[in-house]
């Protein structure tokens, strides 16, 4: 957000783990032994993380995974539209936003219609059909974030497998 829109705040979470302890040591370069400046860092538990993330998803902040060497994790960003840069290059048609492993789909029974996740996709995946009064998703534009699910009052909307999915299981 600093680089973007020149807004400091707390939406990005470093993930580390000892590089001496780790397949990594040998792939990282030893200046970095001595670690980034963590002043001012802020170290948060697994619950508190997990709060966190869940407080970003009510403010329609898509999670986005950086890795230096899949699957090492070093960072999750929690993103909006207008400040995100990956989401910035997926406007010029860059591929550096890749969808999660996962796709929404809904459950029609527990659907009640309230259209309460609609606002929320930022990927247009998710459209109001008028004749049954439910929200249908198209697979084919998910990334699987689950900001839909975060707001649903009925827990209408679970994430699945993309790989077993019929329709998003080759969509990446």
């Amino acid at each position: 957000r600093r680089y973007s829109i020149n807004e400091e705040g707390r939406y990005c979470m470093g993930i580390t783990l000892d590089p001496l302890q780790s397949d990594y040591a040998e792939l990282i370069d030893k200046t970095y032994y001595k670690g980034p400046q963590l002043h001012g860092l802020e170290y948060l538990t697994f619950e508190e993380a997990m709060d966190f993330e869940h407080q970003c998803e009510k403010k329609k902040l898509v999670h986005t995974i950086w890795t230096l060497k899949t699957p090492f994790i070093v960072a999750i960003c929690n993103c909006d539209v207008l400040s995100c840069v990956a989401f910035q290059f997926k406007k010029e048609n860059l591929s550096v936003l890749f969808r999660a492993e996962y796709v929404a789909i809904i459950d029609t029974e527990k659907c009640v219609g309230c259209r309460a996740c609609l606002e929320q996709c930022h990927f247009d995946a998710l459209h109001y059909n008028e004749l049954p009064g439910k929200v249908v998703i198209d697979a084919t534009r998910c990334y699987g974030c689950g900001l839909c699910r975060a707001v649903c009052p009925n827990d209408a909307i679970q994430l699945v497998d993309r790989r077993k999915h019929i329709t998003a299981k080759d969509l990446w």
